[in-house]
């Protein structure tokens, strides 16, 4: 299948808006993950190991930091702060999550390895909570529908001030523990050693909240004497159950003596310390509609706008997108084209290709001031004048283009650096762009269209 978000590229010219999708800034621990790495580290305890993630940096020479200008506050535009992030963050990890869907595409621009045979409707899911405990909720994938090797576990954190996304873990996706206060435990890829059926070998990441990145302080291995009796440390096991724990630490390469259970218990509770362990509900990214939930930013944004403006019949924006979000019966087009002809008085003729209509083309006195597409998603555009009071979200062909700009980050929407004069109110599936043309700093065109997938 074919995508191309930011609706379809509009077959006139105007201006080509395919492959604008969303360009940010990158933050990116250190691969210390590895299966390998950890063998090292049970098989050499002297030798030195990689501690923490190292300190994240910005990559990608595409990226463009603040894209998502703040000129007006929230407050100012009648919007809530911490409701507008959140959906901001939600719609950017939904963003993510349609581009794995569908092109396999993986947060850090990778493509995940499918492997041969593996059923992709099931084993890949994701969670969205704030598990870290920075107020923001983070993005957690379990990716397991593919060979042992390549199974990968993600945690993505983003900053929609500051458009800044960071890979705050990257690890084998078997995640034991998660607490509220930023501890993890992460098992590993295989329980290959001593510890039988007492524990699951797992490594313990803490939050560094400085960094924003998970610190992997410790390998935790244990050692069943029943399944593995020959030289079991008997002399540490005080209560007599046949298991013993030891950690290797990541900062400094040794490993602790072998713990019987209480000793193991205390241990881990000094990192646990009043931690509440969270109870997450995984969901299948393959089933999920992402779609339906990405229209929540747009409905916030909208609503907040017919609340500030109001709801008048000279504004075809509003019509378009009343119909898109809520009334769902894709004809906008025909509403507006209706609006236009009995209150304006704009003549409407249909372009066709065989019986599928491509193309609506409105005239006011001879002059095309008003079309509308098809294709790939509806989409309605204002141009050459203003018919009489009609506009898009209150801007018109003939008004200034930094006053129609002004009502547009007030609206919401945010300018793409990626994309000459396209505006939109987020990345993913169901929000909106709206692309302004210019000719001398006045407005000539104004296209409106859903943010859609064909």
């Amino acid at each position: 299948m074919k995508r191309i978000l930011m609706g379809i590229v509009l077959c006139i010219g105007v201006v080509g808006i395919s492959g604008c999708t969303k360009q940010y800034d990158y933050i990116a621990p250190s691969a210390k993950n590895s299966d390998s790495a950890k063998d090292t580290a049970k098989e050499d305890t002297d030798g030195e190991q990689q501690t923490e993630n190292e300190e994240g940096t910005a990559v990608g020479a595409d990226a463009n930091t603040g894209d998502k200008a703040e000129e007006n506050s929230a407050e100012e535009q009648g919007l809530d702060p911490a409701e507008w992030n959140r959906l901001r963050i939600r719609d950017h990890y939904y963003y993510l999550l349609v581009n794995f869907q569908t092109l396999n595409e993986l947060p850090n621009g990778e493509t995940f390895d499918t492997g041969d045979g593996f059923d992709q409707s099931e084993g890949n899911q994701f969670v969205i909570s704030d598990v870290d405990g920075d107020g923001k909720e983070e993005l957690l994938l379990a990716l397991t529908a593919t060979y042992t090797a390549g199974q990968l576990g993600y945690i993505y954190g983003y900053d929609p001030e500051t458009n800044v996304q960071t890979e705050e873990l990257v690890a084998f996706p078997y995640f034991i523990n998660i607490y509220d206060n930023g501890v993890l435990q992460m098992g590993i890829s295989h329980n290959q050693g001593k510890a039988g059926d007492i524990l699951w070998p797992y490594d313990l990441y803490t939050y560094n909240k400085e960094r924003d990145v998970y610190d992997w302080v410790y390998f935790v291995d244990g050692w069943d004497g029943k399944a593995f009796p020959e030289e079991f440390p008997a002399e540490v096991d005080r209560d007599g159950n046949k298991a013993v724990y030891n950690c290797y630490h990541a900062g400094d390469g040794n490993t602790s003596e072998w713990m019987d259970d209480a000793e193991y218990k205390d241990w881990l509770s000094e990192y646990i310390k009043d931690g509440k362990e969270l109870n997450l509900t995984w969901n299948n990214i393959a089933s999920e509609d992402f779609y339906t939930n990405s229209r929540d930013l747009a409905r916030y944004l909208y609503d907040n706008y017919v609340k500030e403006k109001g709801e008048s019949k000279s504004d075809i924006g509003n019509i378009y997108m009343k119909d898109y979000l809520y009334e769902s019966d894709y004809s906008a087009n025909e509403k507006v084209i209706d609006r236009l002809e009995q209150d304006y008085g704009v003549e409407v003729e249909d372009r066709k290709q065989g019986e599928f209509t491509y193309k609506s083309v409105g005239k006011l006195d001879g002059e095309t001031v008003f079309e509308a597409y098809y294709e790939g998603g509806e989409t309605i555009m204002l141009k050459n004048k203003q018919i009489d009071d009609v506009n898009i979200l209150g801007i018109y062909p003939g008004m200034s283009y930094e006053d129609a700009k002004k009502i547009l980050e007030e609206f919401g929407f945010y300018e793409k650096k990626d994309a000459e004069n396209v505006f939109v109110t987020g990345e993913n599936l169901g929000n909106f762009w709206l692309v302004l043309m210019e000719d001398g700093g006045t407005v000539t065109e104004i296209q409106l269209s859903e943010i859609s997938m064909y």
